[in-house]
């Protein structure tokens, strides 16, 4: 609830990915709804602005559930004083998938802090008040809220609180909790998985191209975050069931992510994320689980959908919306838009600009695809007596108009293919090679 107003702005642009997504409709307000959920399960805040914890309780009957949340308030007190945690969240606030790790952090701090002072100085009759008491709250709105929303509210005191002891049983202390507040979870993965925190398995960086650009000045990119593996997990499971291995397998393997939202003149949206997985079997479960999962949201079916360049790629329809789900190797791409064309466009332009294959520097005879198959530079043919011809294209339509420049030679060339060109063909040139760098 802390700081709710100010961020007013960024729950509406969490609405708009809400929207693109299914999760809520047009008509729902999605500030009114956190409003109503937080103020449910909040009964107790810590007001960092002015280091004070603040309490919901009878001051004429201060119950031991009252007590245990001045514990855990005061906790997140000691945690601003020797880590700075505010500072921390700010500076992470770009990034709402290791902020939501960081809050993990700190309620499993003070949850299990809570939990020892509990068991140390309240009687046997005092513990079964309190926790009696904590099915009290009214919790209507939450329970009402879509099941990813009640997920991320529930997911720093309940995964946190798992993250926390588990770190505090291996030395029946705080000491290995205190220095992940130095070395910060870096991502929901880490939480979920104490593993990777264990082994330091840092999510991979994921840079989306300026899609805007791309589409044209009508267009304006609004928002930019990362989902992560907790998102995911958690939209899985509001639409295929909690229950289903299809869920934990969409989106295990996580290995980074990054999603864009544009919005054009007319108010169309088109949502686009990019996502690297562990393995291509982790990619595969992923790209097999999102086609089930926008069918059963949608009712509509795939159909495959040529992406050049990529071997497995489909296309749904709907009557207001799009879908192309692609894989490559280790990535995959899914882009929702009012236009088919507008999502093919996008699609291509994200796989092409973060293909995990590393293009070569030394290649043959063949049509390739800059930026992706070949590196841009300059270049050195080893052979031209068969006869030489070589193009760059700006396009793949196998119009006049494709080709940039051109040549049929019988001498050894050299020949220079620009970061911009879109393609490169090449017959009886024998291999060419980059002469610099």
């Amino acid at each position: 609830m802390e700081g709710l107003q100010e961020k007013h702005e960024d729950v509406i642009l969490t609405q708009k990915l809400y929207e693109s997504l299914g999760i809520t409709s047009e008509s729902t307000d999605l500030f009114v709804l956190i409003s109503s959920v937080t103020s449910d399960v909040a009964i107790r805040f810590f007001a960092t602005d002015v280091g004070r914890p603040y309490v919901i309780a009878d001051e004429d009957d201060f119950r031991p559930e009252a007590e245990l949340n001045v514990v855990h308030e005061f906790v997140h007190h000691l945690q601003q004083l020797h880590f700075e945690t505010d500072a921390t969240l700010e500076s992470i606030s770009k990034n709402a998938d290791q902020t939501a790790a960081y809050r993990a952090l700190m309620e499993g701090d003070a949850s299990l802090s809570h939990l020892l002072y509990m068991s140390e100085y309240l009687e046997t009759e005092e513990q079964a008040a309190a926790q009696d008491a904590t099915g009290i709250t009214d919790v209507t709105a939450f329970l009402a809220a879509p099941y990813v929303i009640q997920q991320l509210t529930l997911f720093p005191y309940v995964e946190g609180r798992f993250f926390a002891i588990e770190l505090y049983l291996r030395d029946q202390d705080f000491a290995l909790i205190d220095q992940a507040f130095e070395y910060i979870p870096r991502s929901t993965e880490q939480i979920i998985h104490v593993d990777k925190y264990d082994s330091r398995e840092e999510p991979v960086e994921v840079v989306l191209p300026d899609i805007a650009a791309k589409l044209g000045e009508e267009w304006m990119e609004f928002d930019r975050d990362t989902m992560g593996e907790l998102f995911i997990r958690s939209y899985f499971e509001s639409v295929i069931g909690v229950e289903t291995a299809t869920s934990t397998l969409a989106a295990a393997g996580w290995g980074g992510d990054q999603y864009a939202l544009l919005e054009n003149e007319a108010g169309q949206t088109v949502f686009a994320s990019l996502i690297v997985w562990d393995t291509e079997q982790d990619a595969d479960e992923f790209y097999r689980s999102y086609q089930e999962l926008v069918e059963l949201r949608t009712g509509g079916f795939w159909e495959d959908f040529e992406i050049f360049g990529v071997e497995s790629s489909l296309a749904l329809a709907t009557t207001s919306q799009y879908a192309i789900v692609t894989l490559d190797g280790l990535v995959t791409v899914n882009v929702l838009s009012h236009d088919l064309d507008i999502a093919a466009t996008t699609t291509e332009f994200l796989i092409s600009a973060f293909s995990r294959r590393m293009p070569l520097a030394e290649f043959g005879s063949g049509v390739h695809q800059v930026n992706i198959d070949i590196q841009p530079g300059t270049y050195r043919n080893s052979d031209s007596s068969p006869g030489c011809y070589w193009a760059r294209l700006s396009g793949f339509d196998g119009e006049v108009g494709d080709i940039i420049a051109d040549e049929n030679t019988d001498e050894i060339t050299m020949m220079t293919i620009s970061d911009s060109d879109v393609g490169f063909e090449s017959k009886g040139c024998g291999s060419w090679t980059m002469v610099d760098n």
